[in-house]
């Protein structure tokens, strides 16, 4: 689902040392409506959860905050958009996890997720569910682990190479470790990938929580194990991937909202502090937990921490996946 991103100096730079602007002028999105731009297409979990932020940020803001749809090249078409933006405020960015995995997959990627946006806040995560085929044994991951090395055929399904959900399912299998891995078999669309899961053709899944809990609700699947550190609120019978065996494993599709590089201080800190207080708005909660989501609203220094780690993490999953593109 990540990528941190963000030079011009005028003859005004000479006059730096004795004159400072004051805020207004360098925020030149007082009064002027916002564009948030979101990477993939309307209806989408990164839509849904940005139109929510939307909402939140209008009220703390005072101005509108509109949607900007740029889909293409799995948020990158986006994400460019915002790193190439003037940083007055009136353009951000709503990242998600893919933007940390792009630069993994590619060359020549025109921004670097760690440097070239201003980090606002972590907004919210989004957790993954593994599921695992009716007629699989398997009740946890210490099951699940087991089957897989008794069986070198089985066959996991992801919605692409590459993906966010295919590289924690690569990142799962490592960590139940012992040789452990499954065949991955790539579907566009989820409810073939669940049918097939239900069918037996399929043996493990890794997918998001909106499809995921009907499906266990009807008995399409089995899940063992949420990816998160805490259990799921909507479904807390399902154990985290601790519990059921994989210590200290987590893998969270995130949304953080981003602005260009060189934001300065006075805008990057307003903005900040309205993301911060939508995410803990009890409303803005419950709307982001009905998508399968929860509320972050994390400082600017965590999210750019977390840009740094993420980055790490999912280079080290693209490459045991064979995918890393070559330097």
């Amino acid at each position: 689902m990540p990528r941190s991103f963000f030079a011009s100096i005028g003859l005004m730079a000479g006059l730096a040392v004795t004159f400072t602007p004051p805020a207004a002028a360098q925020d030149a999105a007082a009064g002027e409506s916002v564009r948030l731009l979101v990477g993939f297409p309307v209806g989408s979990n990164t839509d849904q959860t940005a139109r929510v932020l939307a909402e939140g940020l209008r009220s703390r803001l005072g101005r509108p905050v509109e949607i900007t749809n740029r889909p293409g090249g799995s948020g990158n078409v986006a994400a460019e958009a915002v790193a190439r933006a003037a940083p007055d405020g009136t353009t951000l960015g709503l990242l998600s996890t893919s933007v940390a995995i792009a630069p993994h997959l590619a060359r020549g990627l025109p921004f670097d997720p760690r440097t070239d946006f201003t980090p606002i806040s972590l907004f919210a995560t989004a957790p993954f569910v593994v599921l695992v085929s009716p007629s699989q044994s398997a009740r946890d991951l210490r099951q699940l682990a087991e089957a897989l090395r008794a069986r070198p055929d089985t066959r996991c399904a992801t919605p692409g190479a590459g993906t966010v959900t295919h590289l924690t399912t690569v990142l799962l299998t490592r960590a139940l470790d012992a040789g452990a891995a499954c065949e991955a078999v790539h579907y566009s669309d989820p409810g073939q990938a669940l049918a097939d899961l239900r069918a037996g053709m399929i043996q493990l899944y890794v997918n998001a929580v909106p499809t995921s809990l009907p499906a266990t609700r009807d008995g399409r699947a089995r899940a063992i194990a949420i990816t998160s550190r805490q259990r799921l609120a909507a479904a807390p019978e399902i154990p985290t991937a601790t519990e059921a065996g994989a210590p200290g494993f987590q893998a969270d599709a995130w949304f953080g909202l981003v602005g260009p590089r060189g934001l300065s201080e006075v805008v990057a800190s307003r903005l900040e502090r309205a993301a911060v207080e939508a995410a803990r708005d009890p409303e803005v909660a419950a709307r982001l937990r009905a998508l399968g989501a929860e509320p972050v609203g994390s400082s600017a220094a965590e999210l750019a921490a977390m840009l740094q780690t993420e980055y790490t993490k999912w280079g080290e999953a693209a490459r045991a996946a064979g995918l890393a593109a070559v330097r």
